[in-house]
């Protein structure tokens, strides 16, 4: 196996910061809510806008960014069974988790990991004091370059 390729492009972090901050908004959600429902993948559009304030849903692409972020801090977060019915697992924080939340500073910057094939990628994010405020409308509305 080859090492992961290192993305160290503006844009290329600039898309790890936006990655870092949604990891860090669905912890919010979590504590705001308690257990979170988690949609993976909303295979087929099972769920239909509005959703609920419990339930997170997520593309492919940005639902194994999460899972990803849940395997590296097992700690933070205790994950249920899958389940067909809602078609997402619930997911909460344990006093880890909550801690973390409080320290956010000691794990912002943490290399994001990820890639669908072999070797993958690693990027570090840029600091959230140098985000663009356009990045977000760039990036939703696919005109980010």
């Amino acid at each position: 196996m080859s090492n992961p390729k290192r993305l160290r492009s503006k844009t290329e972090r600039e898309i790890a910061r936006y990655v870092r901050d949604g990891q860090w908004a669905f912890m919010e959600r979590i504590q705001d809510v308690g257990t979170l429902w988690f949609c993976v993948w909303n295979k087929d559009g099972r769920h239909s806008k509005p959703y609920p304030p419990n339930l997170w849903v997520c593309c492919l692409m940005t639902g194994m960014d999460y899972l990803e972020w849940m395997k590296s801090h097992k700690d933070w977060f205790k994950v249920g069974r899958w389940s067909e019915k809602r078609y997402a697992v619930p997911v909460r924080l344990t006093d880890a988790g909550r801690k973390a939340l409080t320290e956010r500073g000691k794990y912002d910057m943490e290399p994001i990991n990820g890639g669908l094939c072999e070797p993958g990628f690693t990027v570090k994010p840029l600091p959230a004091r140098q985000r663009e405020r356009e990045f977000d409308s760039q990036y939703n509305t696919g005109q980010l370059k």
